[in-house]
């Protein structure tokens, strides 16, 4: 099974929506298929997610292109970038395709669904109007942060949005970091950006599994050759709340990986003793099987509502 901070989080907040995320919905299952329908709704974001996956994606781009080609960083074109994203996909989301017949969102350009478009048939004009402004603020403000750009001097490699695995209490540790910068001369560094619209929610957890990960997985090829020689107290973690202009170093004890191990040991125990197996059959189990969350918001945003509702699965 393979284990995150997110699904941690996600099992812990919702059992049912984490057995419908992680054990019913299969994107190979026939059309028409529960299992189907549920791979469907787990493709749905909300506005807010959405957002926050544009700032990754033009950073991205442009931190790699930077390093790669030594060119200069143009808040206005990373911006630009930024707006020409915003406007194609929505363009595509209005259209809706989640329910068109072989969806393979992998093939499409641009794809993305949204959960106001499934449940509500519409998309808020203002949380639109509010998602890219908190966009071209969140840009703008990282320009602003010189701590941000120190943090990148002398490295000799850049590294983003690449999946680390490692093994821990019978699970898959699955982790992505935002951008890695590996230097020559000094530990490596994590960089999380972070785009909350009140900037509150503290990322240690995330980012020291992240330090745990760099340390453990089997690197990428294109990794430099000493990238896991360090241990997860070495590396410097940063997580970079851009909507607050707030950025937070941490840096773990040795305690502190002992607090990340036992974490995960417990929750992954959690998953395992709901399930009964590292690879459990969706056959063997039932919704019922699966605690359902005590917060209202939680269930009335949920992506998979309806077929919990239904109880069709």
């Amino acid at each position: 099974m393979r284990w995150s901070v997110s699904k941690a989080k996600q099992f812990q907040r919702c059992q049912r929506q984490w057995y419908y995320k992680e054990i019913v919905g299969r994107h190979s299952a026939p059309a028409g298929s529960i299992r189907r329908e549920v791979y469907l709704l787990g493709l749905l974001k909300s506005i807010s997610q959405w957002r926050g996956d544009i700032v990754d994606n033009v950073l991205t781009r442009a931190f790699l292109t930077w390093h790669k080609y030594q060119v200069r960083l143009d808040p206005e074109k990373i911006i630009f970038n930024a707006r020409r994203l915003f406007d194609e996909q929505l363009a595509v989301a209005r259209e809706h395709h989640l329910h068109k017949p072989g969806l393979t969102p992998s093939k499409w350009e641009n794809f993305v669904v949204f959960r106001c478009m499934e449940y509500d048939k519409s998309i808020p004009q203002d949380e639109l109007d509010a998602a890219w402004q908190e966009i071209e603020k969140a840009i703008r403000n990282l320009f602003e942060m010189r701590s941000v750009a120190e943090a990148m001097q002398g490295a000799n490699t850049l590294v983003a949005q690449r999946s680390l695995q490692f093994q821990h209490s019978g699970m898959n540790v699955m982790a992505k970091p935002d951008l890695v910068v590996f230097s020559e001369e000094r530990p490596p560094v994590i960089i999380d950006w972070k785009v909350h619209a009140f900037g509150v929610q503290e990322a240690w957890l995330q980012l020291g599994i992240y330090a745990l990960a760099l340390s453990r997985a089997k690197p990428h090829k294109d990794f430099p050759q000493d990238c896991c020689s360090w241990a997860p107290t070495d590396v410097k973690l940063l997580e970079v709340q851009l909507l607050k202009q707030d950025l937070r170093e941490y840096q773990l004890s040795n305690t502190d990986v002992t607090r990340l191990e036992n974490h995960i040991t417990t929750t992954a125990h959690e998953m395992l003793s709901a399930v009964g197996s590292v690879k459990p059959k969706h056959e063997d189990l039932i919704p019922e099987d699966f605690t359902v969350t005590r917060y209202p918001s939680t269930c009335e945003h949920c992506s998979y509502k309806r077929v919990c509702w239904e109880g069709e699965a």
